[in-house]
Formats: structure tokens, sequence, C-alpha cells
């Protein structure tokens, strides 16, 4: 059975400082350094498509594997 690093930890994907703020706490109990520069995480990407969720699988303490059924917004 596989134990958790670290807390699981929710991140507002409009939050630059969150995620920041989860890199520090990964790096600091892991000893595996990501990039932390605001800046990588803040540029837009271009192509991007929105999509709507339309089924997901539930997670549970003993299973954080999910699926997604997706549905694209434009054609």
């Amino acid at each position: 059975m596989a134990c958790r690093l670290i807390a699981l930890h929710t991140v507002n994907d409009k939050s630059v400082d969150e995620l920041i703020s989860w890199v520090h706490h990964w790096s600091e109990h892991t000893n595996i350094a990501l990039a932390s520069a605001p800046a990588i995480y803040s540029s837009k990407v271009v192509g991007l498509k929105k999509f709507k969720v339309m089924a997901r699988s539930t997670v549970s303490e003993s299973n954080s594997t999910f699926t997604l059924l997706l549905k694209p917004l434009e054609k």
C-alpha cells in the first residue's frame, strides 16, 4: 500500500500564489526541487480549449485515481 508523502492540498487554478505555496510545501517535505518562479506559472498558454466536465469518478482515501469525461465547448 502506498503512503501519502504530504497531505492532500487543493489549489485554486486561478491562483499562482496557492500553487507556489504548494510547490514550496512539496519541496520542503520531499527534498525534490520544483520550479517556483511565479512568472513560470502566470504566462498564458496559446491554443487552450475549454471543456465541460460531463462525468467524474469519485476519489476516496484508499483510491486517489479518478477519471473525467470531457466535452469540448467548441467544435
